[in-house]
């Protein structure tokens, strides 16, 4: 019984620290001066435009998978953007 115990807490523990590794990007963004983080979102999604719009399954894939998933973590992604970078993060998902 205490090795599952054991186990169980480790695997929590684990999942925890997962997840706060995973927001660490988040938090940093949200952290960020509102002018300096639009500045950043404006041109990480103009770069994402340029390379992924036409590229859907072709050989930037997984750079367009990271960029997708890194525009999904600002405030200023709004529907325009998460229609853009869906087909990215939706792949990225499976």
């Amino acid at each position: 019984m205490t090795r599952v115990l054991v186990w169980v807490l480790a695997v929590l523990l684990a999942v925890v620290g997962l997840q706060w590794v995973l927001g660490a990007e988040r938090r940093a963004l949200l952290g960020m001066e509102p002018e300096k983080r639009t500045v950043l979102f404006q041109e990480s999604f103009a770069s994402f435009e340029t390379l992924c719009r036409k590229d859907p399954g072709g050989a930037l894939t997984a750079s367009c998978r990271r960029q997708a998933r890194f525009l999904s973590q600002f405030p200023e992604c709004d529907h325009a953007c998460r229609v853009e970078t869906s087909q990215y993060l939706s792949a990225f998902a499976r």
